[in-house]
């Protein structure tokens, strides 16, 4: 069945109840006590109206673009927005997401009410005790090689409103990256400077670390999930994000298959899968989503490890400095382990979390769960 292009949003995107439920969902994942978030939460109402008038007049134009380092674990490089335009991020991704999302294919798992991590460890575990063989797709540099012009005709398969279809383009094409910070030591989306700029000029790349880059990101491998599940016709196939998973009984088949997958994703979306992609053997395990799986238990991988240590080094200065909450820091915390409580690692949960947190939080005050 076909479904109806949407039509007017623009309204609802802009109406001052979506702004202000985009303004609170947005202070609630952000420094709501200090710094852009307390500045903003101060003029609430000002900052609303504020934003309301820059959309509906269409004079609304990013700002530019802060760049951090994270390792992760190796270096990767995030472009966050000011704290307006996340706001506006999320108000347009808050109306348009659900009305686009029940044209996904069920086995999509990212960003999606009901879905998520867990889901898709959950059905790829089934689908690997159903076959033998197994493939694990990923993009080479999923979100800087996205096509932003065939990003935008994408979208306007699904939407038909011109005002809604401005904000979108606005927020797609106007990028725009703090010059003062020294380009050899930062690159834009996470690579050299003479790629940045190709990108740049080839008119690709959305920012990693967006609400609506998210949405984006899942949107721009729909066409690729409707050729595999409908013409295809693989049945056991599963997608979050970029991580994608396709299992048989026959490597042959597979194989057959990754040819023309990768002829699709070259011709149709102008992204490409990593080289060293292969046909694997199911009871030897599949990596997936940070864990290896077998029939009938799951692994962390190993990189996992070091990886919390240094992200809870960092929330332990934090903290220290009183730069967040010691609730923040829980919720830190306990986002990691209930991640981590996905595979068998009661043991080395109850283990590491009060050494990487050095016991700020005691065996009593966070949930391991028996996994």
């Amino acid at each position: 069945m076909t479904l109806k292009k949407i039509t007017g949003i623009f309204d609802r995107i802009c109406s001052i109840e979506n702004l202000y439920n985009a303004a609170n969902q947005t202070l609630k994942h952000g420094r709501r006590f200090y710094g852009e978030g307390a500045k903003f939460k101060f003029e609430l109402e000002r900052n609303i109206d504020r934003i309301q008038y820059l959309l509906k007049s269409k004079t609304f134009k990013p700002d530019i673009y802060q760049v951090f380092i994270i390792f992760d674990p190796k270096k990767r490089e995030i472009i966050s927005a000011s704290f307006r335009d996340r706001v506006i991020h999320h108000a347009v991704h808050d109306q348009i997401e659900p009305l686009i999302d029940r044209k996904f294919i069920y086995d999509s798992y990212a960003c999606r009410k009901g879905k998520g991590t867990h889901q898709a460890l959950e059905r790829a575990q089934k689908f690997l005790r159903a076959n033998k063989f197994a493939i694990h797709l990923d993009i080479v540099k999923y979100f800087p090689s996205i096509d932003r012009q065939l990003l935008k005709h994408i979208i306007r398969k699904h939407i038909m409103d011109e005002n809604a279809l401005w904000i979108l383009d606005t927020v797609i094409d106007k990028v725009k990256v703090n010059q003062k910070v020294p380009s050899a030591q930062y690159s834009l989306f996470n690579l050299a400077d003479e790629e940045r700029l190709a990108l740049i000029e080839n008119n690709s790349g959305v920012p990693i670390g967006n609400l609506t880059s998210q949405f984006f990101g899942n949107l721009y491998l729909n066409p690729l999930d409707q050729y595999i599940k409908h013409q295809l016709k693989e049945k056991y196939y599963l997608r979050y994000m970029d991580d994608m998973l396709l299992f048989s009984n026959s490597p042959q088949h597979l194989k057959l298959t990754l040819l023309k997958i990768n002829d699709f994703i070259d011709n149709e979306l102008h992204i490409k899968i990593h080289e060293n992609t292969d046909v694997l053997n199911a009871k030897n395990g599949v990596t997936f989503l940070g864990f290896k799986l077998f029939q009938d238990h799951r692994l962390l991988k190993s990189s996992n490890i070091p990886r919390f240590f240094r992200h809870q080094e960092a929330n332990h200065i934090l903290y220290m400095n009183m730069e967040i909450s010691r609730e923040d820091y829980k919720t830190r915390v306990l986002s990691w382990n209930n991640y981590a409580s996905y595979g068998d690692t009661w043991r080395l949960r109850n283990k590491i979390i009060p050494m990487a947190t050095k016991n700020t939080f005691q065996f009593a005050d966070i949930e391991y769960g028996r996994n």
